[in-house]
């Protein structure tokens, strides 16, 4: 530890800084950000450099934690961290570089002890108390997308500065609002607490690389790093010569999703109000066209609703059973920190088709009801949870987006008086339903087999339940039907045997 120290220390000085060790005690009380009950406390060693400003209206801390788990070597938590500030400083500093704004290199000590670094640092050190806006840089396994995964409240500003600017943005304000209810904390959490603004940007893909002993260099995700360097780098840019009370100040809270390729949408939170109204009058009235058009009766979609709510249940259920079988069959995924495999790809995909599995033998069951009666039931009760989430909160809008595109999408298909207009109709509708129900639950099994099968694999199951009308077949034979189901089992077996196989 004391090496990595020193070197960090040579390597800022190598680039014509002047850093030093802001030698404090951190500590963390029960009411604070670390473990409940247990008051922690240590001397840490900070290394700060700064990059001074012209005419400071602020100041930008880039912050990575330069300690590890005494279990792993740390190269991705928190190496790649530490990596970008550096990069970051040597890029910034080649030329005549003059930023307007102090740039604060802050590398903390004590991170995985209890946030100690980030609690001596805010309440002892002069850095970071005039308008800071600290961009915080974390990992939470080996590879996969850097995800801006919390903003400080109020940064609507701040939001849409990283979305216009970085050049691989990603992030979902509904991260943001689930993150309060996950056990993890980073340094961000104490200088949120103490007040400052900025983002929390980390990785979380192999996420069984995590505070393991194979944490090296060698299993760094090099495409992971590149893009958080590219997008910190790009931000620094744009705000060094900003106000930086512009986005300091609080301005409200912004929504905001990803739609492929790069592009991040964003819109102030109070539009997401106009969203609910918006959805659940067009719902509504789909319901009710679909009824004048005889297509349904109201009593098969509330049968519908029922059937899905019993979908959803019955998918969490063979997902866990699913990961259950899993860890029987190698006892080695019971020892996994975040039940994250080491080669999870071909489990993961197992684990989708389990969903199908359930899905085509729910549908032979209960298509009596009607194609359009349960595709309308998906389409309500994604409604409701969207309305529920905005509810709760604002930032939970992107579960919603998808409904008045689908509604939409089925007044026109309703209307068409040709079956291929309403399959382009229904398609074109469903297309927001693709980017951010499907490949938002694509990206949620990242998190591991366990907290996938409780959200990733529900939210790919109503993606796929909302593409009902293009591909079923409400006249199908009994043993026609079982086709599906027994080819879903065949696939389930032969990729988790290539997923234990991966992982042996």
């Amino acid at each position: 530890h004391a090496r990595v120290r020193d070197y960090l220390v040579d390597q800022l000085r190598s680039l014509g800084l002047d850093p030093h060790l802001h030698e404090s005690t951190g500590i963390v009380d029960p009411g604070g950000s670390g473990t409940a009950g247990l008051i922690r406390a240590a001397r840490v060693q900070n290394i700060v450099a700064v990059i001074k400003g012209t005419a400071p209206r602020g100041q930008i801390l880039l912050t990575a934690h330069y300690d590890s788990v005494p279990t792993g070597p740390g190269a991705n938590d928190d190496g790649v961290g530490v990596a970008t500030i550096l990069e970051v400083a040597r890029a910034l500093t080649q030329g005549s570089f003059a930023p307007r704004n102090d740039i604060v290199l802050l590398i903390t000590d004590g991170e995985e002890s209890g946030l100690l670094g980030a609690e001596a640092f805010v309440h002892d050190h002069r850095a970071g108390v005039d308008h800071a806006v600290v961009l915080n840089h974390e990992a939470r396994g080996a590879g996969g997308p850097v995800i801006m995964f919390r903003a400080a409240p109020g940064a609507k500003a701040l939001t849409r500065l990283y979305a216009d600017v970085a050049p691989y943005p990603s992030g979902n304000s509904t991260t943001a609002s689930l993150f309060k209810l996950i056990p993890n904390n980073t340094d961000f959490s104490v200088f949120h607490a103490a007040g400052f603004t900025g983002m929390d940007f980390a990785y979380v893909g192999r996420g069984a690389y995590y505070h393991s002993s194979l944490d090296s260099p060698s299993n760094v995700g090099r495409r992971s790093m590149q893009q958080m360097g590219d997008n910190t780098l790009a931000l620094v840019r744009a705000l060094v010569g900003a106000d930086l009370t512009e986005y300091t100040v609080p301005t409200g809270d912004a929504v905001y999703f990803n739609v492929p390729p790069r592009l991040m949408v964003h819109f102030s939170a109070g539009w997401a109000w106009v969203l609910v109204v918006l959805a659940v009058l067009l719902v509504i009235g789909l319901v009710a066209f679909a009824r004048i058009r005889r297509v349904v009766m109201l009593r098969q979609v509330v049968g519908g609703c029922v059937a899905v709510l019993f979908l959803v249940a019955a998918v969490v259920f063979a997902g866990s059973a699913y990961w259950a079988a899993l860890k029987w069959i190698e006892p080695g995924f019971r020892r996994l920190l975040v039940d994250s495999p080491w080669e999870p790809r071909w489990l993961q995909i197992g684990a989708v088709v389990v969903g199908g599995l359930v899905l085509g033998v729910w549908y032979i069951v209960v298509r009596r009801l009607g194609v359009w009666a349960l595709w309308l039931a998906a389409l309500v009760l994604v409604t409701l949870l969207g309305v529920l989430g905005v509810a709760l909160s604002p930032q939970l809008a992107p579960v919603l987006v998808p409904a008045p595109f689908a509604a939409l999408g089925g007044w026109v298909a309703l209307a068409a008086p040709k079956p291929v207009w309403r399959a382009v109709a229904l398609t074109l509708g469903l297309v927001p339903a693709a980017v951010l129900i499907l490949a938002t639950g694509w990206m949620a099994s990242d998190l591991g087999m366990g907290y996938g099968m409780y959200l990733s694999l529900p939210l790919i199951v109503l993606a796929l339940l909302l593409m009902l009308p293009l591909v079923a077949r409400p006249q199908i034979r009994w043993r026609r039907a079982a086709v599906f189901p027994a080819g879903a089992a065949v696939v389930v077996v032969v990729v988790s045997g290539l997923g234990v196989e991966a992982n042996t």
